[in-house]
């Protein structure tokens, strides 16, 4: 949308950024949408579909794909059901990508045109095939209708394209796809009834695959009680996703004074302290800590942060702090401090090495990580809690440029702070790349001699990254988590 696109730059100097961001996100989306639709089309007119067969587990593929329309059947008031029928193998040689892409596709469909009722996946099987059925109970189609509607560009009617959009591709993407598949697709249906769409495949039994899982901590630290340090909500929900699993009594407090104030009510096990915290800083909160001497003398303090220049470690260590961790976290790093520091017997540990590879867009080990310690429901929502974090933030760092052709030297601490802010929980949810922008940006506004337009230039760079990284999470969730 160019014309949208041309007052957003403006707007960047008033104050309406994000009712046309809003407005360009949501023309991309459903552009992009359709662009893909043609692009899937167009390579498997021309003969450049290639299938990539392997063992895939049935179970966990449609109950991964059902949970991603939970949302959007929850909004309509919709009963979203699936059945899986027991005697369907656990494992089955197909291709995945494609077989999701169909049910996606189908599924989308159902509830597009489904405004009361229930939507159903239904999942059988005889000797020889594989059967997916989606059933619903919206406004069906007469048989004329359905003639026509596996071929490409076609819709049931006028007002269906006028009323809900799109290319009228995918049916035609899907029945393409089966029949690579050596499959078949249709649909039985009458109007004012529903509709129920078929796919049957050939079914090929496997056998299973077993998957590499993170190293899982030996340790059980049941009763051993924290103080987590963590002003940010999506750190936080990470922190103590993980401690809870290692069995870890948590209590947090989101700021240096609220920690303070706890150290006094409540003695800890362990203090893990965030470095920049919204009313001072973890190094001055931990000599406070020190200062009041009794069991804050002697209780571990491991630091918790984005960066890993080793300053900082030296800073923490020489302020009294006993260890030093960088996010993103993980199960077993978290581990292995809580023992080193838990262990009389041991002296502080080294500190622990940041690692590398801010260039990769989303660091997929993290996210697998994640699920593995917290969860896939946990790492849906931490998701979606990122998503609305990242928003929040463009949104306050937009307004840092409003109304003026130079930044105000007022507004770098704030864009100095909100960049922090989104660094860590980049880190902490795999998204690299982003975080190394936010780092960029984060160091620019720290320094006097930076002018407006490198600012500028890395907030664009930052809001672009954001952007991808959106899209590459969303990914992810298709193609990996709710496999």
């Amino acid at each position: 949308d160019t014309a949208t696109t041309e007052i957003y730059t403006l707007s960047l100097h008033d104050a309406l950024p994000i009712y046309y961001a809003r407005t360009i996100h949501d023309s991309a989306n459903q552009l992009l949408a359709m662009i893909n639709e043609i692009l899937d089309f167009s390579k498997i007119e021309a003969g450049h579909l290639t299938l990539e067969t392997s063992s895939t587990a049935i179970n966990p593929l449609a109950e991964g794909v059902m949970a991603l329309f939970e949302p959007r059947a929850q909004e309509k008031g919709l009963r979203l059901s699936l059945h899986v029928d027991p005697l369907v193998p656990g494992w089955v040689m197909i291709d995945a990508g494609r077989l999701r892409q169909i049910l996606l596709n189908l599924i989308a469909n159902a509830i597009k045109f489904t405004d009361h009722g229930s939507v159903s996946i239904r999942v059988t099987s005889t000797v020889e095939h594989l059967l997916f059925e989606i059933s619903d109970t919206g406004c069906g189609l007469n048989s004329e209708q359905q003639e026509t509607l596996f071929e490409p560009f076609q819709q049931a009617d006028e007002s269906v394209a006028r009323r809900y959009g799109g290319t009228g591709l995918g049916l035609a993407i899907c029945k393409r796809l089966s029949d690579a598949m050596r499959g078949r697709l249709g649909v039985i249906s009458t109007p004012g009834e529903g509709s129920t769409f078929w796919c049957e495949l050939p079914l090929v039994e496997a056998s299973p695959v077993s998957t590499s899982q993170p190293a899982e901590p030996t340790q059980d630290f049941n009763g051993t009680s924290l103080l987590l340090v963590e002003d940010n909500a999506v750190n936080r929900k990470v922190a103590l996703g993980l401690l809870s699993r290692l069995g870890c009594d948590v209590v947090c407090a989101e700021n240096g004074y609220d920690a303070l104030a706890m150290a006094k009510r409540q003695q800890v096990h362990l203090i893990f302290m965030d470095i920049q915290l919204p009313d001072s800083d973890g190094i001055t909160v931990t000599q406070q800590l020190r200062a009041q001497g009794g069991w804050c003398s002697d209780v571990p303090i491991v630091a918790m942060t984005a960066g890993g220049a080793e300053d900082d470690r030296k800073r923490c260590l020489a302020a009294g702090m006993n260890d030093y961790i960088t996010k993103p976290l993980s199960l077993l790093a978290l581990s292995n401090v809580l023992a080193l520091q838990l262990t009389p017997a041991q002296t502080p540990s080294t500190p622990i090495a940041a690692e590398s590879g801010n260039d990769v867009l989303l660091n997929e080990a993290t996210l697998a990580t994640l699920t593995s310690s917290i969860g896939a429901d946990s790492v849906k929502q931490l998701v979606m809690l990122y998503h609305q974090q990242v928003h929040d933030y463009i949104g306050q760092l937009v307004d840092c440029f409003a109304s003026n052709t130079e930044i105000a030297s007022e507004q770098l601490p704030q864009m100095e702070r909100l960049a922090h802010q989104l660094r860590g929980e980049s880190l902490s949810i795999g998204a690299e790349q982003l975080a190394a922008q936010s780092k960029h940006l984060e160091q620019l506004a720290g320094q006097p001699e930076a002018s407006s337009a490198q600012i500028e230039e890395a907030f664009s760079a930052l809001h672009h990254c954001a952007a991808r990284t959106h899209a590459a999470l969303e990914q992810w969730h298709r193609e990996h988590q709710l496999n």
